[in-house]
């Protein structure tokens, strides 16, 4: 008898039990297509979402009056102004003239010069004792633009000389302020500076600088302590408070003259704006014109003229980014809807209505006239030079039209996109339900997750049965393997017998 040699080896038992194997492992690959064309699925509906969603973002802020992209403005100030503009959608039309005279400053209160090393300020104490003032702090609020904090201020010198004794009052000011601020009754922005001047190496000041600029935020110091013995108050003696004039040379007083209100006081911008004369407390300037905010950085001798005009680059630069995020989903829909018989491609959207609805949607309401709007304003996207092609998707054909449209009224361009039956308001409404967390796209990625998780589970479960299966084949070619081995050992002793 013989025994097959294709049986005699375990490489032998290892290809057929491979071939097996190979063979009854078939169906997974069916299972692992199925779930390549849902993740597939997945990937298309998650782009889609993020395409829509972006056009969904877009349209909406079209529909909303404040962020109105339709109303930008832009001034076209010279190179080398005194001044920089920007702009709100409120600015209207048209050029203006700005003479910029003198700008804000902050107001600055400087003791008069004494000798470091002498008692001025000893007998003034030891007279009075302790001194008290009342500094008042230029506080605004929305009901107060004039709002005014004050702030008491309590000096007890133990010092000897001016200088010990100015730094005793230096750090009694700088502490009162700094608990105005920690209790909340004057902002840190709003808090006074003070510090010490040491001029030469024999003299020093004391220097108190408002928290802003301006008349507003002026300086107002009041003696709350009576002279006695014939000797003056620290604060009559330094010569710092509100009651003295400019400072010049060695004398205390103000750097800039304070004046006694708005017009007269040389610490407010003054400047000329289409030939009306304005005092204002700071350089940022937002009540000159209406939607315009000036900024002052220098002075001038003569007019500086500018011109308010449409941004047309901002303008065509949000209508492009319009144009850009619906042609996307348009293609885009377009594309995985599509069934080409002579490839055999088959888009993972062909049929499904849901979407092929969209698209048409969308299409109508960019193509349809909008109701409801003025006489002579624009009603179809091609009176403000937008055109829409065969295929569904935008462009601006004629942009001159366009700047001319908002130009003209950029109140019906608005109403145009975001009215009750606005272009962008509609886009809105119909994405509303496919885009978000509980949109139908969201729905439909929840559902294709599942049979991702199902086909994943048949998966596993396929691979266990293999396992199971690969050691039943092994147990079984094993005991075939040992059984051929006992039947050769039995043949080898019957040929040794007969032989024999």
């Amino acid at each position: 008898m013989a025994v097959s040699n294709a049986l005699k080896t375990s490489g032998a038992y290892e290809s057929l039990i491979q071939t097996i194997l190979t063979y009854e492992n078939r169906p997974k690959a069916t299972i692992e297509q199925a779930r390549g064309t849902q993740e597939s699925f997945k990937s298309v509906l998650s782009e889609l979402d993020s395409t829509l969603s972006a056009l969904h973002t877009l349209v909406k802020s079209f529909t909303e009056p404040i962020t109105n992209p339709f109303a930008a403005r832009i001034a076209q100030v010279p190179d080398g102004s005194p001044f920089s503009i920007t702009t709100t959608g409120s600015a209207a039309y048209g050029s203006h003239s700005v003479i910029v005279d003198r700008l804000a400053t902050t107001d600055q209160r400087v003791s008069k010069q004494l000798s470091r090393n002498g008692n001025d300020l000893r007998a003034s104490f030891d007279a009075v004792g302790t001194q008290t003032f009342t500094l008042s702090v230029a506080s605004p609020t929305a009901e107060n633009a004039d709002n005014r904090v004050d702030v008491s201020v309590s000096v007890t010198a133990t010092g000897t000389t001016n200088e010990e004794i100015l730094t005793e009052i230096d750090a009694a000011i700088a502490a009162a302020l700094d608990d105005a601020v920690t209790a909340g009754t004057i902002r840190s922005s709003e808090r006074p500076a003070v510090s010490m001047a040491r001029e030469t190496s024999d003299t020093i000041r004391l220097s108190m600088r408002a928290g802003g600029t301006g008349y507003q935020s002026r300086l107002q110091m009041t003696d709350t302590t009576t002279p006695q013995g014939g000797q003056p108050t620290f604060l009559d003696l330094l010569e710092i408070n509100a009651n003295n004039v400019v400072g010049t040379s060695t004398s205390g007083g103000m750097i800039v003259d304070v004046g006694t209100s708005e017009t007269d006081s040389e610490l407010n911008a003054l400047l000329e704006v289409d030939g009306l004369l304005l005092y204002r407390s700071s350089n940022q300037i937002d009540d000159a014109i209406p939607g315009l905010s000036i900024s002052l950085n220098g002075i001038s001798d003569f007019p500086t003229d500018f011109v308010v005009d449409a941004d047309s680059e901002s303008i065509v630069g949000n209508l492009d980014d319009f144009i850009e995020k619906y042609n996307a989903a348009i293609s885009m829909i377009g594309s995985q809807s599509q069934i080409d018989g002579d490839t055999g491609f088959r888009g993972v959207l062909a049929n499904d209505t849901s979407f092929t609805g969209l698209r048409f949607s969308m299409r109508s309401s960019v193509s349809r006239g909008v109701t409801g709007q003025s006489l002579g304003a624009p009603s179809f996207l091609g009176d403000i030079g937008i055109k829409v092609n065969n295929d569904g998707t935008l462009e601006i054909s004629d942009r001159d039209k366009l700047i001319d449209a908002v130009k003209k009224d950029s109140g019906a361009v608005q109403s145009f996109f975001g009215g009750d039956d606005g272009v962008a308001k509609r886009l809105e409404t119909t994405l509303e339900s496919f885009v978000g967390s509980s949109g139908l796209i969201k729905a439909r990625k929840n559902t294709v997750d599942d049979r991702i998780d199902r086909l994943n589970d048949r998966i596993t479960a396929f691979d266990d049965r293999m396992s199971r299966r690969e050691t039943q084949l092994r147990a079984e070619y094993a005991r075939l393997e040992q059984a051929l081995s006992q039947f050769q050992s039995q043949q080898q002793w019957v040929s040794a017998v007969i032989g024999g």
